[in-house]
């Protein structure tokens, strides 16, 4: 397993923006896990999975792990450069700490 910071996941994956929903988090990369999104997401990992990736719920917050995951999913995210091990986890910051306002701040910077 490979891990990383969420500033080499950007820098080394390049996340693309979701077509359908540019102001959905993650700067507009994340997809919904239904509808069209799913879809577009299903159809991306038909070919390669290593382009998915899933942000998954748990016990320590949000985190980004590669390939297309069901339990505990937040939502996914289609790279530009598929990952390049099997299992690569990316440690995001801790966003416990903000208020709701400063979180909506931080998500409409570009």
């Amino acid at each position: 397993m490979k891990t990383m910071t969420e500033d080499e996941f950007w820098d080394q994956y390049k996340p693309i923006k979701n077509p359908f929903n540019e102001g959905y988090g993650f700067d507009g990369c994340m997809f919904e896990t239904f509808g069209p999104d799913l879809t577009y997401v299903q159809d991306t990992a038909s070919v390669s999975e290593g382009f998915v990736w899933t942000v998954l719920d748990g016990d320590e917050g949000l985190t980004i792990v590669s390939g297309m995951h069901h339990v505990n999913r937040f939502g996914f995210i289609i790279t530009e450069l598929p990952a390049d091990e099997d299992f690569i986890d990316v440690i995001l910051e801790d966003l416990s700490d903000y208020s709701d306002e400063d979180l909506e701040f931080l998500n409409s910077e570009d």
